[in-house]
């Protein structure tokens, strides 16, 4: 509302310019209106730079004057009509106000105009000083929130500290996108507040070539033009301006508002103060994240280390065990001093095979061993030995107390306190020898790389009590002779009934893959294809060869699917002199040394082979001779390979070296498919060895 001139604190100081007989009217009568006339010139070169500070306005009809004053005060031009002037270009040169000559006829008309001129221009002055104040304070609150952002200690507070700011200093709603590297788009992180009524739910950005998705590729800024043609924009009805900012690679932010005026531009340093804090805030997570890498390794290395050290005490008391006995306590001894290990033993599969015995235990039993049955059966609700020894795998519990009702073990061992179990079988060449047990008074107190030492450090003690079993066998003085009734399930006595011959076992040994392959020979000369016929009809066996036919007798190798007897004879330590097996099942002498306990052997091969039972035993008295003999021979067989044993041993069978010979070394060659010169070379290299054994008495290293 204009004020009247009475009403003004100000009155306008007015220096007019002109000679017209209106300009001279207006003189006066605006003296009389109480507008101070600071000054009346005849032409506008008059009006000087002295004369311009001492007025507030100018009120002229000459053109010439709008160019003199240059905007240095508003000036009203008075014209005789609108028809006569072109009221725009009077404006363009510099006209504040125009007013019709005859429309303020009146004095008090005349001085309110000039009142509206200068009121309206103090109203601009003041708006554009508004808008400058808040400009600069938006610029310290910029100063003040860059500071905040860059104090975020996550990147998820950046994004929302991003939008806050925003919001509170220029009063403009917006979204962030982060990139989304997985499923390659930008998904909304954070949004103000009224971001929702002014766009709508904020969707995920894919790259489709829409604006915000641009705006992230190229790191260009898009106006609110291109924003509303995205399809994740906001309803471009209800913003009027917006921005959408790159953030580098961490995505964009999107700004908009109703204001047609809001101050987008000064989003932009908003935004690079987020992208600068985000780049720290993700550069101090990474060189977290390389800390807690490094920390890992170094715990991984150390626990490396340890399970390292146990095992080379392990291996060292393994090489000065002269007894199974003494290799049971030397390891349980060296396990036993692992923090981590409370109780460990060893388990022995009884007669039957149906549960597991302790042979030997070191550290807290605290009666464990005692009240814990352990079958040999692979439930879950199974002790874990007892499924060890079933499976042949190794069976690790970290947690005791995660399913304490999935089997009554578990109860009794958290009342002493056991809260993991680790179990690995000791199996070599295929035969059990037990179950390691060990177990902790933490949960998962077994890290993988002491699981993993541990399951590869059972095969070899396995071994050497395999060794230390067959040393003694070799070195005593006696054995007892055990004669055996075998059931007609056994391998050979399937054989025996589907070829209605009697079959006697001639020997044993083992390939290069591990398969085991049994000589037997057939009573008289066998008719039709016994190769395919025996393969498809005999469970055990999956080949046949014939190696050599005599008038006799047929000899046949055949490479089985399962343990042989005479395998599990000489696993244990005991030698398989004879197995004859017929229609009605088989007899078998084995020669047990006194080293080796004769009920622990039947056991063994109860378990792992045919049914059988005791027909007799005697005991039998030997010499040093047979002593050193049966050494020697150890000796010459350790020099072999598995290869050059099955081939002199396909030979010695065939009757390759009888005289005049059964078979040649084609036909021995082309059963055992090899050629005829491998055939030989592999020959010639045993006897090399057997003579280097005999006259010069090596050893198998010496030999090999």
């Amino acid at each position: 509302m204009v004020r009247s001139l009475e009403d003004a604190e100000t009155t306008p100081g007015c220096v007019l310019v002109g000679t017209s007989e209106w300009i001279r009217t207006a003189t006066a009568e605006l003296a009389a209106e109480a507008v101070t006339v600071a000054g009346v010139v005849s032409a506008a070169s008059d009006l000087t730079d002295d004369r311009l500070e001492t007025a507030t306005c100018v009120l002229t009809d000459e053109r010439a004057a709008l160019a003199a004053v240059d905007g240095a005060c508003p000036t009203v031009y008075a014209i005789d009509s609108t028809a006569d002037e072109a009221i725009d270009d009077l404006r363009t040169e510099g006209a504040t106000e125009i007013v019709v000559k005859r429309s303020v006829q009146k004095p008090r008309l005349l001085a309110h105009r000039l009142q509206r001129t200068l009121a309206a221009v103090e109203c601009e002055r003041g708006r554009a000083l508004t808008d400058q104040h808040r400009y600069q304070a938006a610029l310290d609150a910029l100063s003040d929130a860059t500071s905040h952002v860059l104090a975020a200690d996550s990147e998820t507070a950046a994004c929302e500290s991003l939008v806050d700011i925003v919001a509170d200093v220029l009063e403009i709603d917006g979204v962030v996108y982060r990139f989304d590297d997985r499923a390659t788009e930008l998904r909304p992180v954070a949004h103000s507040a009224a971001y929702e009524s002014t766009g709508g739910s904020p969707a995920a950005v894919e790259p489709n070539g829409s604006s915000i998705w641009e705006t992230f590729v190229t790191g260009d800024p898009s106006t609110a033009d291109d924003i509303a043609t995205s399809p994740a924009a906001p309803d471009a009805s209800a913003s009027q301006s917006g921005l959408a900012v790159s953030l580098g690679e961490h995505g964009v932010f999107v700004a908009v508002s109703s204001a047609p005026d809001a101050d987008s531009e000064l989003v932009e340093p908003f935004a690079m103060a987020t992208e600068a804090a985000l780049d720290r805030i993700g550069q101090r997570q990474r060189h977290h994240d390389c800390e807690r890498d490094l920390e890992r390794q170094t715990r991984r290395l150390e626990r490396l280390d340890a399970a390292l050290e146990t095992r080379r005490n392990v291996e060292q008391s393994l090489l000065t065990a002269d007894s199974r006995t003494e290799i049971e306590r030397g390891v349980l001894a060296r396990l036993t001093k692992c923090d981590a290990c409370s109780l460990a033993w060893f388990g022995e599969p009884d007669a039957n095979g149906d549960n597991l015995e302790p042979r030997a235990h070191a550290g807290h039993d605290r009666g464990y061993l005692d009240a814990v049955p352990v079958p040999t059966v692979d439930e879950s609700t199974a002790e874990p030995a007892g499924r060890a020894a079933r499976t042949k795998a190794p069976v690790y519990v970290e947690n005791v107390a995660e399913s304490v009702h999935d089997g009554a073990w578990r109860g009794e061992a958290l009342s002493r306190n056991v809260q993991c179990v680790y179990a690995v079988p000791l199996v070599y060449d295929g035969f059990l020898y037990g179950v390691l047990s060990i177990y902790g008074d933490q949960r998962d107190a077994f890290d993988e790389p002491f699981r993993s030492m541990l399951a590869d450090l059972s095969e070899t003690i396995a071994y050497a009590i395999d060794a230390v079993t067959r040393t003694h066998a070799l070195s005593d003085v006696g054995w007892t002779e055990v004669e055996l009734e075998v059931a007609a399930d056994a391998t050979l006595c399937r054989l025996a009934a589907f070829l209605d011959e009697r079959v006697r076992y001639a020997g044993v040994t083992a390939r290069d893959d591990e398969a085991q392959v049994v000589f037997a020979a057939v009573d008289g000369s066998l008719e039709g294809p016994i190769e395919t016929e025996a393969h498809a009809s005999v469970d055990g066996i999956s080949q046949v060869v014939t190696v050599a036919e005599h008038e006799d007798e047929t000899v046949l190798q055949l490479r089985l699917t399962e343990p042989s007897l005479g395998a599990i004879t000489d696993a244990h330590g005991a030698q398989l002199r004879e197995f004859v097996a017929d229609t009605s099942g088989g007899r078998a002498h084995i020669d047990v040394p006194d080293a080796v306990d004769v009920h622990d052997l039947i056991a063994g091969l109860r378990r792992t082979g045919p049914d059988m039972s005791i027909v007799a035993r005697r005991a039998v008295a030997t010499d040093g001779c047979s002593t050193v003999a049966n050494h020697a021979r150890s000796v010459l067989l350790e020099t072999l390979t598995d290869r050059q044993r099955e081939v002199v041993q396909t030979a010695y069978h065939g009757g390759f070296f009888e005289w005049p010979r059964h078979a040649n070394g084609e036909v021995i060659a082309d059963s055992l498919e090899i050629s005829s010169p491998a055939f030989h070379k592999h020959v010639r290299a045993v006897e090399r060895k057997l003579f280097a054994v005999l006259f010069e008495g090596a050893t198998a290293s010496e030999v090999n």
